[in-house]
């Protein structure tokens, strides 16, 4: 029988087959498979190191053995400790310092093992990691999308698969380029990492050739969950292990009608980039619910990473604290209509899912925007009236006075999603026209104040251009002799420009060339 192997994958599904079976269908693959456990500790040595009880240890031996591949057991046991800095009680609260503890505790482990395990004696790999990740990565990456994440407070971003996958990157870079400069190491991994940008319109030179993103556009979507490893550990896991759960119990025919298969769902992420409602991809039908990303596509055809909006996630899971103002909630009523957030998360997936189908080579890709949004509407619909059916009695019944009064299945929370949505466009809306009045009036700190309450990048970046080149004008209204503020404020002035352009805050001039 041949050995048992696991996939070599820069950012990994999971997905495990014996050598000789084929290639993976993964498109993060490299299409081989690795004999062994992926960075486990050897057996002959682990000293119970693979302790299932000892997440850290599992750990450690993963980042002092392994060459970066994808192994589940790590991931979770990343996932574990982070559960452990952040109890749920009875929900998740996500610390800032989560990653900084999480750091602490392996150090601390990484002490003892070296004490007792012979596996550990040299243990050069895995302390040049955890500081390579914490230390190094984690504050390199916050750097280098300063302007895109501004928005995102800390530990935001510094989840546990996000740092694994950090983890995993850096010792793929170790793998691949020994010898190389170690000072160069952030930004190769940071490369590596940034693998996304969604769907935008670019334009296409004479050449037939695609105009290619900046750099600072591309992102790495947080994980929030993954095929093999579960739900990631935060105030997202609860809405994300069921809703998964929920597709997994759904009818076949309604899938099939989505076009979506389940088992197919490598990675669901969020996008971390603020939804920008002005921003022309906005202007996609349904793009503000979530996509395939278009560009983790398998070997045979079938897209395998879904990323959904961030501010519609949010909302969701805003809904029973908002349904629950003003009364008081029975512990019951507050779990019913948690379920029903991860409901509905689960319809926007599907929705998601059919918008493009499976794949680039779907029925759904040919079909016209006419023809295709009344199909999601159906089957939606549809989905929700499932779900209403395997409700315990008195739950449905809820469901169902609600639906008539709001004319909808589930019609509380998606109400509530829709209003919070509206309300989120429309102080973007109201707050970038009035920042760029207060930038023209010279008015830096109001215009600022305006434009931060946005969270999308272009609406704090234009409101700076805007006001170094107002701050400019006025100084050459002083006189001559403060010219060099002048100078400087333009020199800013440009540099916010190209920043701008680079992380997609605002319109690349060439691609308007290229457009027209």
């Amino acid at each position: 029988m041949p050995p048992q192997a696991i996939c070599v994958m820069p950012l990994g599904c999971g997905l495990l087959g014996t050598v000789g079976s084929g290639a993976c269908r993964s498109a993060a693959c490299d299409g081989r498979f690795r004999v062994g456990d992926a960075g486990r500790v050897p057996r002959e040595a682990d000293d119970g190191v693979n302790d299932v009880n000892d997440p850290a240890a599992i750990l450690l031996g993963y980042l002092n053995f392994s060459s970066g591949a994808f192994d589940p057991a790590a991931w979770r046991a990343m996932n574990a400790l982070y559960a452990d800095v952040e109890p749920a009680a009875p929900l998740v609260t996500e610390v800032a310092d989560a990653a900084d503890r999480v750091a602490a505790r392996l150090w601390r482990r990484l002490a003892e093992v070296e004490r007792e395990s012979p596996a550990f004696r040299e243990a050069t790999q895995a302390r040049a990691v955890l500081k390579g990740v914490f230390e190094d990565l984690l504050p390199s990456y916050r750097r280098f999308h300063a302007d895109l994440l501004e928005h995102q407070p800390p530990g935001a971003i510094e989840r546990p698969f996000l740092v694994m996958a950090m983890a995993q990157g850096l010792l793929a870079e170790r793998s691949r380029a020994e010898g190389d400069d170690p000072e160069d190491m952030p930004r190769r991994v940071i490369a590596r990492l940034n693998d996304y940008v969604g769907w935008r319109p670019v334009a296409v030179l004479e050449n037939g050739r695609l105009s290619e993103p900046y750099a600072h556009e591309r992102v790495r979507p947080i994980p929030l969950h993954l095929a093999g490893c579960g739900a990631a550990h935060g105030r997202y896991a609860d809405i994300v292990r069921t809703a998964i759960d929920i597709l997994a119990r759904a009818p076949e025919s309604l899938l099939k009608q989505a076009d979506f298969d389940p088992a197919l769902l490598e990675e669901l992420a969020i996008d971390p980039r603020a939804f920008d409602f002005l921003h022309p991809a906005a202007s996609r039908p349904n793009y503000l619910f979530g996509l395939w990303d278009p560009a983790r596509i398998d070997e045979a055809g079938f897209y395998r990473r879904m990323v959904v909006q961030q501010v519609t996630l949010d909302g969701i899971l805003s809904w029973p604290e908002a349904a629950a103002v003003g009364e008081a909630v029975p512990s019951g009523l507050d779990a019913e209509r948690r379920w029903e957030s991860a409901a509905v998360l689960a319809g926007v997936i599907l929705m998601a899912a059919g918008l493009s189908g499976h794949g680039p080579g779907s029925f759904q890709a040919a079909l016209p925007l006419a023809e295709l949004l009344p199909r999601i509407a159906g089957y939606r619909d549809e989905f929700y009236r499932w779900l209403l059916t395997t409700l315990p009695r008195d739950h449905r019944l809820r469901l169902d006075d609600e639906a008539k009064r709001m004319r909808q299945p589930f019609g509380g929370v998606r109400r509530h999603i829709n209003a919070v949505l509206a309300g989120r466009r429309a102080r973007q809306v109201e707050n970038v026209a009035l920042a760029s009045v207060f930038a023209r009036l010279g008015r830096a700190e109001a215009a600022e104040r305006l434009a931060g309450a946005v969270p999308a990048a272009s609406a704090r970046m234009l409101s700076r251009i805007t006001s170094r080149v107002v701050a400019a004008r006025r100084v050459l209204r002083r006189g001559a002799s403060t010219g060099t503020q002048t100078l400087d404020d333009l020199d800013a002035a440009a540099a916010l420009v190209l920043r701008a352009v680079d992380c997609g805050a605002t319109v690349d001039p060439w691609n308007i060339l290229g457009m027209s």
